[in-house]
């Protein structure tokens, strides 16, 4: 008498054990259930990393946006010095309109209506325009990183601020020979 692969005599008994044992049929339905809520909380929270991560890649990217912006600015600004021989303040607007100008034409950073600040570098260089592009409060357009923020002031000691920055700002500074005195 052969019985055939060893797997199939424990199969057979746990069938058996099910019709002997009518609570392990409801066990099983009631296992289905837990993994059902087990399921929803999970995705629950994989969702909410999934979000995290997309909403600070974007206050990310949006911070590089405003770099390249300014760093061109400043070449605008080196070119406009070459083309023309204005001061250095006249040279600086100019940039700045320009700055101005590719930001109405990026939709997203045209929603936060960017700010171009000119100055004067420093004292030790008299020929230097530091442009400064700053957008103040980048989380409006994002409700998650408002979220974050209102979840991280509830916990005492966290630096909600620190999340979730108020203001992103980058600056770009070029040294400009003009024969202004």
């Amino acid at each position: 008498m052969t019985l055939g692969w060893p797997c199939k005599r424990p199969l057979q008994r746990a069938a058996d054990m099910s019709s002997i044992l009518p609570a392990a049929k409801t066990r099983d339905g009631r296992q289905q259930g837990a993994a059902a809520i087990e399921f929803a909380i999970s995705i629950l929270l994989i969702l909410l990393i999934f979000f995290g991560i997309v909403t600070y890649s974007s206050l990310c990217w949006m911070q590089q946006k405003i770099s390249h912006i300014s760093a061109d600015g400043a070449r605008y600004a080196l070119a406009e010095s070459l083309r023309s021989s204005g001061t250095l303040l006249q040279t600086a607007g100019k940039a700045c309109q320009y700055i101005s100008a590719a930001t109405e034409d990026d939709k997203l950073l045209n929603t936060f209506n960017p700010t171009c600040a000119p100055a004067q570098a420093s004292d030790a260089c008299a020929h230097c325009i530091k442009l400064t592009v700053t957008i103040t409060e980048p989380a409006s357009i994002w409700p998650f990183l408002n979220l974050v923020k209102n979840i991280a002031s509830l916990i005492p000691g966290s630096a909600s601020e620190a999340l979730v920055p108020s203001i992103l700002t980058s600056s770009a500074t070029i040294q400009i020979f003009t024969t202004e005195p």
